[in-house]
């Protein structure tokens, strides 16, 4: 088992239930991420422009810290996670925009400035926002009216 998925069957391997057309790609190792050329290599991009609709693409990703604080995380090593960060498909990505000199060093900290500031205001604004009104707690959500559990 890959991930910690805990037996979790994938998109790709689902079949018909996700993609009746039967055209799915995983993109494996979390590094072809990065890989423009996966998807022409698929003909993902092809078929889509030639009119024969689109192509699910599963990209699996892997988790490098637990559930949660309290998460001990037992059922991995080290060096499990270690061996997944080596294949970080952003280090990866970052590495080819260096190595290419796609951008320079100071546009990239420009970027990740930029970022971190836009975060930064997203969690203000959230904090400093009133509380929703409690009718909408159920607004928007799906519900099964046949589903058993539901008790008014």
């Amino acid at each position: 088992m890959e991930f910690g998925e805990c037996g979790r069957q994938g998109a790709v391997d689902a079949g018909d239930e996700w993609n009746p057309r039967g055209r799915s790609e995983e993109a494996a190792g979390r590094a072809k991420i990065a890989d423009r050329d996966q998807q022409r290599h698929h003909g993902c991009q092809r078929r889509a422009r030639e009119g024969d609709g689109p192509t699910l693409l599963e990209i699996k990703t892997y988790r490098y810290k637990g559930h949660s604080i309290s998460d001990p995380q037992k059922y991995r090593s080290k060096d499990e996670v270690e061996e997944y960060k080596a294949k970080d498909p952003l280090e990866i990505v970052l590495k080819t925009i260096q190595d290419n000199q796609f951008a320079t060093t100071e546009e990239i900290k420009a970027i990740n400035d930029r970022v971190d500031h836009m975060v930064n205001e997203s969690v203000k604004f959230a904090e400093e926002s009133p509380w929703p009104d409690d009718s909408e707690v159920l607004k928007d959500v799906y519900v099964d009216p046949n589903y058993p559990f539901i008790v008014d």
